[in-house]
């Protein structure tokens, strides 16, 4: 039953008010909510404050007067009001005298709070209990919330303060704690269209059920929008309604020419997806408007990519999620993700530039350029082998981690330290080469074992002092970075095996902390590696590719 008492005699009524639910059962995608208000009448517990949450459109206003019908109908209380007793009839008409509906953001002053409070003392006049419904009330003013603190926390047994708000986070914590909160959740497209179509089969509407889900996908949860735009296409089309005659009239994009957009994409062709670009940005859309249909596309198609069952998440015919599933064939969920990711800073980059196309059409080229660049794995692949292969101008003298197998081992050096930048060294003693570790320091041997199996372990390596005491192993971290001693911890039997074959004997290996100014004076900082070899990486082709890839900023950490 809807609300027939709210019909105005002889106009109009727009669908968002001749549809509003008048009963519990009529509510949609509430039922958490039905739940509750319904137990609580049923058990005769009504409390004296309630605060309706969530986005516009769900239903809070309503709930509020279906809430307020339940408590004063002649019959009940109940939770089925009859609607044709006289208290029913004027809460409808929101003319009763004991139900007051307060626009918050109008009259959000300390005076408004003091006048319901006078009103307060006095009992109802015809129905059961006084109620207040409170619309937008995070409006109020500070001072005003606090003149209502006290009313809230002991309403009189007559009066109940029904609450409703868009923005929760806006509200006091004081007078949060004193209301039962309600959140309203926003509803799904099943949902919304489900309840659209029982409209449309009612009031005769021709529609096909591709623009219902063109309606229901873009009220983006709200069930008011959504028969604001139902109501709008009807008035405009006195047929019948399809999917292009909606996206003219209302602005919405047909998820057809969506598909053709990323079809293009998907098959590298760039003058087919300009094409497709232009044809929508110069049939009406706007570029905003576009960039949301692609990402919600885009979503859509990582869903059916990666989903064992995209029909569960997406509520998709079966004739959709095969085109969808058609359309990603040869698609990978990774190239997917950086569809995304590049849509979503061109949709940063629109709202500032001066031309939102021209951006649009960067971020497409992008998309169906990708295959240009080299996967991030074969990239960091031929990162490793890189240094070894190019060829070093002073290979004797280079730093020992750039230095090739073959390559003969550094002269012995004076006491005296050398200036020359070629001299590189890891710890404070001279070290060998990696390919003759235990020539030299042992702890540079250790390091240069743990580095070919566990490369993030021996990175926490390079952060310690390495000293032996008495038969024992002592390994220094930083005072501040306790993970390091819980990470050497968990591979200890690793690092003993390595010490052990580093200096021939069974070492006991201790952990302590060493504090900054000791890491300081023992360890040297690690040089920068050889300028040439600077150079000749950042001139490599997949090190500029990567750069294009991940927007990044060639250089090196010692640069910086």
């Amino acid at each position: 039953m809807m609300e027939d008492a709210d019909k105005k005699k002889g106009g109009y009524q727009v669908m968002a008010l001749k549809w509003r639910p008048s009963t519990f059962a009529e509510v949609v995608g509430q039922q958490h909510i039905v739940r509750s208000l319904s137990n609580a009448i049923k058990l005769n517990r009504i409390a004296g404050a309630y605060l309706f949450c969530g986005t516009r459109g769900v239903g809070k206003t309503s709930m509020a007067r279906i809430f307020s019908r339940s408590i004063n109908c002649e019959s009940g209380p109940t939770t089925t009001p009859c609607g044709k007793c006289r208290n029913c009839a004027e809460i409808a008409d929101g003319n009763s005298m004991d139900v007051v509906e307060i626009d918050g953001a109008s009259n959000n002053g300390v005076d408004n709070i003091r006048e319901i409070r006078d009103h307060l003392q006095y009992a109802p006049v015809k129905c059961r209990m006084k109620i207040y419904i409170i619309d937008e009330v995070h409006m109020l003013s500070p001072a005003a919330f606090n003149a209502f603190l006290k009313t809230l926390e002991e309403p009189p047994p007559h009066t109940v303060f029904i609450m409703a708000t868009t923005e929760q986070s806006k509200l006091p914590d004081t007078v949060l704690s004193r209301c039962q909160v309600f959140e309203f959740r926003a509803l799904s497209d099943q949902e919304i269209a489900g309840r659209l179509q029982k409209i449309i089969d009612s009031d005769g509407i021709r529609i096909t059920p591709g623009a219902v889900m063109m309606i229901a996908r873009r009220a983006e949860g709200s069930m008011r929008d959504a028969q604001s735009l139902l109501d709008q296409a009807a008035s405009y089309a006195a047929e019948s309604i399809d999917e292009e005659l909606l996206g003219m009239v209302l602005g919405l994009v047909s998820r057809e020419k969506i598909w053709a957009v990323l079809g293009a994409v998907t098959r590298k062709e760039v003058d087919g997806t300009l094409h497709q670009l232009h044809d929508l940005y110069y049939a009406g859309f706007e570029v905003g408007v576009i960039l949301r249909e692609l990402f919600e596309a885009v979503r859509a198609l990582t869903i059916v990519k990666v989903s064992n069952a995209p029909e569960k998440i997406l509520k998709e015919t079966g004739d959709a999620l095969a085109a969808m599933k058609q359309l990603v064939e040869g698609v990978t969920p990774g190239r997917l993700q950086q569809y995304y990711d590049i849509l979503l800073r061109a949709k940063s980059q629109a709202a500032t530039a001066g031309n939102p196309l021209s951006v649009l059409e960067m971020a497409l080229i992008k998309m169906v350029r990708l295959d240009d660049v080299i996967p991030v794995a074969e990239l960091v692949e031929r990162l490793k082998g890189m240094p070894a292969a190019a060829p070093q101008p002073q290979a004797s003298a280079a730093a020992p981690r750039f230095v090739p197998p073959s390559a003969p081992p550094r002269p012995a050096t004076s006491g005296a330290r050398q200036p020359a930048p070629s001299q590189n060294y890891d710890a404070p003693p001279p070290a060998a080469a990696p390919a003759a570790p235990a020539a030299g320091d042992p702890w540079e041997a250790v390091r240069a074992v743990i580095k070919e199996k566990k490369p993030l372990l021996a990175a926490s390596l390079d952060k310690m002092v390495f000293s032996m005491e008495a038969g024992r192993a002592v390994l220094g971290y930083p005072e501040d970075q306790s993970f390091i001693r819980d990470q050497c911890e968990q591979n200890r039997a690793l690092i003993e095996e390595a010490l052990q074959a580093a200096t021939g004997r069974r070492l006991a290996v201790v952990f302590n902390a060493a504090p900054k100014a000791m890491l300081k004076e023992t360890q040297v900082k690690k040089p920068a590696m050889d300028t040439a070899m600077r150079r000749q990486m950042l001139n490599e082709p997949i090190i500029q590719k990567a750069v294009d890839l991940f927007d990044g900023t060639p250089g090196f950490e010692e640069e910086r």
